[in-house]
């Protein structure tokens, strides 16, 4: 069914540390939310994913909308989102988000310790 079944331990270390999660809350989506087939957080996790299983093209996402590991991963059981939208997805960011974006990374690094 999917030659990607290594992105469900990938889901599962995102769900444990919440990086993902805590990256599409610092996203500014300028969408109006009633006609958005895909969420911030929905993107952005088949985005990373995508990169990490080695698909740094946009044009990959054309088939690999279709896997149901990257689905099941994205928690879909439809298809994800197209291309074209990951394009829109990516060039929503600016100086700002990329800000905010590093502070989410710095406060990631500073909770893996257990005291200061």
């Amino acid at each position: 069914m999917s030659s990607n079944g290594g992105v469900l331990l990938l889901r599962a270390a995102d769900r444990r540390l919440g990086l993902s999660a805590a990256a599409a809350r610092v996203l500014r989506d300028p969408r109006d939310p009633g006609r958005c087939r895909h969420s911030a957080l929905a993107q952005l996790r088949q985005r990373l994913y995508g990169l990490a299983l080695g698909y740094e093209d946009l044009n990959d996402h054309g088939e690999l909308r279709h896997d149901p590991a990257l689905q099941t991963a994205v928690d879909r059981v439809a298809p994800l989102a197209s291309a074209p939208t990951l394009f829109r997805f990516e060039h929503w960011a600016d100086r700002v988000t990329a800000v905010a974006l590093n502070q989410v990374l710095i406060e990631q690094f500073i909770a893996s310790f257990g005291a200061p």
